[in-house]
């Protein structure tokens, strides 16, 4: 199905008799493209999927170009694929070359869907320029993107304009976890933000799990920046249990004096505790960071089980501390913690 220079088009619906069965596709099954389309949503659809919602409908003997199951492209805009209401989210699953591609598009929307299953090194979600577009929402506009081949979000430029993709929020979806909160599904690896992106939100999300594949190339981290993405916000979320680290910048691996390095995020120092001692019904900390100066905030966070990989990942969030660096050196600082009894923690 393609939509081309179109508005106000939609695609399937909340209610099941208006849900489309989308299979065996020989190219994308769907593709939303050119600079006059515009208002298009997509909601409620199979897209590799029988109608019981379980049966594997791949496109694993796709023969023609081969392309994400559900295409954005060249100039479209306020494309809303899924929602937050009972019924809107589509089911992506079991494409040979990942679920879905948008390229040189802004305002996009991804809602409530549940992306699985799909294959290839594409597995996932691609955003390449794209701008001004939010993946997830806190409660019922979560996504399931779990147990795909390699990533399940890549952030890059686009491979058509070289734009790169820009004020993107990635927020309260479930990455290599399934819906229950609890059940693990690894992705290869759970989000790449890369290449020349710029001021990316990625907050309270569930990032965990990503583990070897056979297939797989990538770097098992839960979050990574590659490349030269700058301004990239990673806040409160659960990211716990991937092969590797929890959070890596690519071509950076311990703190070095001053910050003088370059890369993602300018190649960031993370802070490292000195004392964490509880005190009443309060656990006090006392950390240090050597940064460029600023002003930072620093997460604070628990974990069941010790992470060998220091400094570690961030399974439960408890609490931030806004600071402020001279930029001088290695800068000590405190704060309380309310409660006390935190395991095995960790600071970023």
């Amino acid at each position: 199905l393609v939509v081309s220079n179109s508005t106000g088009a939609q695609i399937g619906g909340s209610d099941p008799t208006e849900r489309n069965i989308f299979g065996y596709c020989s190219n994308s099954c769907i593709e939303v493209t050119g600079s006059g389309t515009s208002d298009v949503t997509i909601q409620g659809n199979y897209i590799g999927l029988g109608s019981d919602g379980i049966t594997s409908l791949d496109s694993s003997f796709n023969t023609g170009t081969v392309r994400q199951a559900l295409v954005i492209e060249d100039g479209a805009d306020d494309i809303k694929i899924g929602g937050t209401a009972a019924g809107q989210g589509n089911s992506v699953e079991h494409s040979a070359y990942g679920a879905i591609l948008a390229q040189d598009s802004n305002n996009i929307s991804i809602l409530g869907n549940r992306i699985l299953y799909n294959f290839s090194n594409h597995s996932g979600i691609t955003f390449g320029g794209v701008t001004n577009s939010i993946i997830g929402s806190s409660g019922s506009g979560k996504n399931i993107i779990s147990g795909n081949l390699t990533y399940a979000l890549n952030i890059i430029n686009s491979s058509v304009s070289n734009a790169p993709s820009n004020n993107l929020t990635i927020e309260g979806n479930n990455i290599g976890v399934m819906g229950d909160n609890t059940t693990a599904f690894p992705n290869g690896q759970s989000v790449i933000v890369a290449e020349d992106s710029q001021e990316v939100l990625i907050s309270d999300n569930k990032i965990q799990n990503s583990a070897p594949n056979p297939s797989n190339v990538g770097g098992w981290h839960g979050v990574e920046l590659y490349g030269n993405p700058q301004s990239v916000s990673i806040l409160g979320n659960s990211i716990y249990n991937n092969k590797l680290r929890g959070i890596s910048l690519y071509g950076t691996s311990t703190p070095d004096n001053l910050d003088t390095d370059t890369g993602p995020n300018g190649g960031l120092n993370y802070p490292g505790y000195t004392s964490i001692v509880e005190n009443g019904g309060d656990t006090d900390v006392v950390f240090t960071m050597d940064v460029p100066a600023g002003d930072y905030r620093v997460e604070f966070f628990s974990n069941d089980v010790a992470d060998p990989d220091y400094p570690g990942e961030g399974q439960t969030f408890i609490g931030f501390a806004n600071v402020t660096s001279s930029g001088l050196g290695n800068q000590e600082f405190a704060h309380t913690l309310t409660g006390i009894n935190y395991d095995n923690l960790s600071l970023t």
